[in-house]
């Protein structure tokens, strides 16, 4: 079930995933299937089950505040998904290595859709610094990479 789960074939993956959760695993393993689940659930974007092992669970894990935020993120509630993303920057993940850089972005996005709605100088101020933030930590000059160009792009928008 994890290995369906890690190659993205969420709909296989839950069902095993949720009958293992209820059978009293280690907490170690419990905290590798709770994450795998709540990416499951992401994935099928089914927003109401992964809500429910967001409320229901608590894994102090980087990558788990970083779905947290994910999750918010795609229902539209930014400002719980900065909360989160916040979370997801300062705690480390032993689940995923790229979780910082994963939840720096996606929190420069939520600033940004923040603005978006409420265009004022202090939201385009605290977006324009989420996204220099994100290209300082994670994008070498020159960088080419599709969050980097982004950025790139995103804070010439706002220096203007």
């Amino acid at each position: 079930a994890l290995k369906a789960a890690r190659q993205e074939r969420f709909g296989e993956a839950v069902g095993p995933l949720e009958t293992a959760l209820r059978s009293g695993l280690p907490d170690s393993l419990k905290t590798t299937v709770v994450i795998a689940l709540f990416e499951c659930f992401l994935g099928l974007s089914d927003t109401a089950r992964a809500q429910r092992i967001a409320t229901s669970e608590f894994v102090n894990d980087g990558y788990f505040f970083y779905l947290r935020g994910k999750m918010y993120f795609l229902m539209g509630n930014f400002g719980r998904a900065i909360e989160q993303l916040g979370q997801a920057q300062t705690v480390r993940s032993r689940i995923n290595g790229s979780t910082i850089e994963e939840a720096t972005y996606l929190w420069a996005k939520s600033l940004d859709e923040v603005y978006r709605l409420k265009p004022n100088s202090e939201n385009k101020r605290a977006c324009f610094r989420a996204w220099r933030q994100f290209s300082k930590a994670f994008c070498p000059q020159n960088a080419e990479k599709r969050s980097c160009v982004n950025a790139a792009e995103r804070m010439s928008f706002f220096k203007d």
